[in-house]
């Protein structure tokens, strides 16, 4: 009986310690410093609204965000309406730190924006409609321990016969 609850209780921190690994560092370093590079350097420079991040799968991280505008003003390039964009998903790795339902000059170029692009928070947009973004790591960890439970039970049922 006791075996049966280690292994369960084994197989859930081992779950979920998956989810918080850490992953590899790297420090951002940037360049660029005034306002005339960023300019010349981007080929998009717009004010928008963050509507929704889509975060990569795991606490940890790792990989890039899709962020979601809607954009109010274009300086430099072409784009109305909606727009998408990359960026890493943590400072470390020169991601910029958009929060959903706040205004932002973007500077972007080849579709990618950062920590080291210039971009500026503007403040708050309690007016923009935003997406509310699925659970996904609530709901997989909660599979994990539902999965874990079931696989424990059965384990018991079957020692118990």
């Amino acid at each position: 009986m006791r075996r049966i609850w280690r292994l369960a209780a084994v197989l859930m921190l081992t779950a979920f310690s998956l989810l918080l690994a850490p992953q590899s560092a790297c420090a951002c370093s940037c360049a660029l410093s005034s306002e005339p590079e960023f300019t010349n350097n981007a080929d998009l420079i717009f004010v928008g609204v963050v509507t929704a991040i889509d975060k990569p799968f795991g606490i940890g991280g790792g990989g890039e965000l899709k962020v979601d505008f809607v954009v109010e003003d274009v300086s430099k390039g072409d784009s109305a309406g909606h727009l998408t964009l990359l960026t890493a998903s943590d400072g470390a790795a020169c991601g910029y730190d958009f929060k959903v339902g706040h205004r932002f000059k973007v500077y972007a170029n080849d579709g990618h924006t950062g920590l080291c692009s210039g971009n500026q928070l503007l403040g708050s947009a309690p007016e923009v409609p935003v997406d509310k973004p699925f659970p996904v790591g609530l709901v997989a960890v909660g599979g994990g321990v539902l999965v874990a439970g079931l696989i424990a039970f059965a384990l018991h049922r079957r020692r118990a016969l």
